[in-house]
């Protein structure tokens, strides 16, 4: 027993990753609506990593920041029709997924925006009989892309720095 102690304890953030800015602690997984100037839907997919895959919460933080690296090199070396850009992938948005209160994996959503924390509202849903929960979630966005643009955040409450919406992903000049 130590004197003093009521028994809580805090989890530290994961690690920063290379080539990702510091990571930012989110009160659920990102539910993103289409862009707000362009109407473009900047979510590219997802990746998810068992327990039996990654062993631990930074293994798959380590490995959805990998996924979204190789995402954007993939992107790079398939692109779209000109004049499309491939598209890069500028924010992961990594965390546990458990059903029914039991961890199942790290899962990663893939953005070509960064997407500010007010946009984390998804806790979790229910799947017919089971419930789906969203926990330990971080988004993690690309350095060069952090160094030129906040996140979008086109409702109440936007940080600083943020704006509202306009094609910054991609490989193209945006309009932000």
């Amino acid at each position: 027993m130590i004197s003093g102690s009521n028994g809580y304890n805090k989890n530290a953030p994961p690690a920063s990753q290379p080539g990702f800015k510091s990571p930012v602690k989110l009160g659920g997984a990102i539910n993103a609506p289409n862009d707000p100037i362009t109407n473009t839907n900047t979510y590219m997919g997802y990746k998810f990593f068992s327990f039996n895959q990654v062993q631990t919460f930074s293994n798959g933080v380590a490995a959805c920041t990998a996924a979204c690296t190789a995402q954007t090199a993939y992107n790079s070396r398939h692109p779209p029709k000109a004049p499309a850009k491939p598209s890069v992938c500028n924010q992961a948005v990594v965390y546990v997924l458990s059903q029914n209160n039991q961890p199942q994996g790290i899962y990663s959503s893939m953005y070509s925006e960064e997407w500010a924390p007010n946009y984390a509202t998804n806790y979790g849903q229910y799947r017919g009989s089971g419930y789906w929960s969203v926990s330990s979630a971080y988004a993690y966005t690309n350095g060069t892309y952090a160094a030129s643009y906040g996140p979008i955040c086109a409702v109440g409450g936007c940080p600083s720095g943020s704006f509202r919406g306009g094609n910054c992903g991609g490989y193209g000049a945006g309009t932000c």
